[in-house]
């Protein structure tokens, strides 16, 4: 994984998809370690977390809101 960092760290999408990745494996330390980072880069990511189910499992999470921001912007309808 800190290949893919170093091959594509100015590509938020791929730290994005990181992300979901390591959510989807249980490593919620390290999917919001690697979400907060595509999200610094591109905020306007923050737009694809609603519907993404790979974060459901963080979703309620206190590290993950705080991560991510407002919590109407983390919820799934």
């Amino acid at each position: 994984m800190k290949d893919t960092y170093r091959v594509h760290r100015y590509e938020p999408i791929v730290l994005y998809n990181l992300a979901c990745y390591l959510a989807l494996a249980g490593e919620k330390e390290q999917a919001l370690s690697w979400l907060g980072r595509s999200l610094r880069i591109q905020p306007s990511l923050r737009k694809l977390i609603p519907d993404d189910s790979d974060f459901d499992q963080l979703r309620h999470e206190p590290d993950f809101r705080l991560v991510v921001g407002k919590p109407e912007s983390v919820s799934r309808a």
